[in-house]
């Protein structure tokens, strides 16, 4: 056996410690079956795993009238993310707006050209 496949079988059994140990704990919990009596209590069938029992109970919350408008905006803003404020720019007073162009300077031998096309033009009477 090489050295290197020595040290990725003890690299297999070693976790690194995790930057979110809460975070990863939970997300563990969402794929397991929730008690019997739980499924119960939210009228739903037996072996409904944490994840739904969670969305399903968000979104009763978020039907129930006036109780819900947070749950509503909770659950449009993990969806499509936090609205962005609106701000107008200008006033009504402000509307008229002025564009200026400026051209930088012709080379030099493009003005030549460009004043032997206007000498020509005028010499064939076209303007």
């Amino acid at each position: 056996m090489s050295n290197d496949s020595k040290l990725a079988k003890i690299a297999q059994g070693v976790r690194r410690r995790s930057k979110r140990p809460f975070t990863d704990a939970i997300v563990e919990g969402l794929d397991e079956a929730m008690p019997e009596d739980v499924c119960k209590a939210l009228k739903l069938p037996r072996g409904t795993v944490w994840a739904r029992g969670i969305q399903i109970a968000a979104l009763r919350t978020a039907v129930m009238g006036v109780k819900g408008v947070q749950q509503r905006k909770d659950l449009r803003e993990s969806i499509e993310g936090k609205a962005t404020q609106r701000i107008e720019m200008l006033s009504a007073e402000d509307r008229k707006i002025e564009f200026v162009v400026r051209y930088e300077e012709l080379p030099r031998k493009v003005e030549k050209v460009l004043d032997a096309v206007k000498v020509e033009e005028e010499v064939n009477g076209e303007e």
